[in-house]
């Protein structure tokens, strides 16, 4: 087996066995058991738990007899790495990451009356254009199956191969942060209960996590993204960036 390197992200919140870590260091868990060091080989496929954090790129030193989870897997669970350097974790949200952070950052800190400016500004084809873009990232990376008339409207993560998202997870990040705000702000009161029991965003929040959600597509991945397409995803953002200076 050769050398594995790859990715570690730390979130601020919960930084893990890299707490304090610094590029040469060698970080190593006391004992096998979980949870252990999981070092993703791209950063593509690199998990964002939670944001703000670091990334670091690192070698896999010693896997201790750890159980991997398949010969496929797009990680490796570690027991000790040496850490290389520092990486910029905008990096993680894809070639033009700073922009995606902006739109995470902003959903991060969004409070009931942000979101329901949100909500309102988004416009009612904002649902085509996004899902039109999705479709060009499929059709164009030969990602996965893309029919015409498929709708990709409120679609997170599609595809095959390491990155799920043409801005890899930012998506997901943007709408767990507009979830644990609608939680901490409203409680019950922001979600709505399917026939299961099953939990999902509020009108409201729903829609203000939509237009992030597009704001993210527009900005992160503009090769996607004609003017026509680019000026309806931003409507929303553009507005609310208006109103807050």
């Amino acid at each position: 087996m050769g050398t594995t390197f790859g990715y570690v992200y730390a979130p601020d919140s919960d930084p893990g066995p890299l707490a304090g870590a610094k590029a040469g260091a060698v970080v190593r868990r006391p004992d096998p058991s979980p949870p252990w060091i999981v070092v993703d080989h791209a950063i593509e496929s690199t998990l964002v738990a939670r944001w703000p954090g670091r990334l670091w790129r690192v070698e896999v030193l010693d896997v201790g007899g750890i159980e991997q989870a398949s010969a496929r897997a797009n990680y490796t669970r570690a027991l000790a790495v040496r850490v290389l350097e520092e990486i910029p974790a905008c990096r993680l949200f894809g070639e033009r990451g700073e922009q995606v952070a902006a739109v995470v950052r902003v959903a991060c800190r969004l409070d009931l009356p942000a979101a329901e400016r949100l909500a309102e500004s988004r416009p009612p084809d904002a649902d085509g254009a996004y899902s039109r873009c999705w479709h060009r990232w499929l059709t164009r990376d030969g990602r996965g199956p893309a029919a015409e008339n498929d709708d990709y409207s409120g679609t997170r993560a599609a595809g095959s191969g390491g990155a799920r998202s043409p801005v890899y997870f930012g998506r997901s990040g943007v709408h767990r942060e507009v979830w644990d705000r609608a939680e901490a702000i409203q409680g019950p009161a922001a979600f709505v209960l399917d026939e299961e029991g099953e939990r999902s965003l509020g009108p409201v929040w729903s829609r203000a996590a939509a237009a992030l959600l597009d704001a993210a597509m527009a900005l992160g991945a503009p090769s996607l993204v004609p003017p026509e397409d680019a000026a309806v995803l931003t409507t929303a953002w553009d507005a609310f960036r208006r109103k807050v200076g």
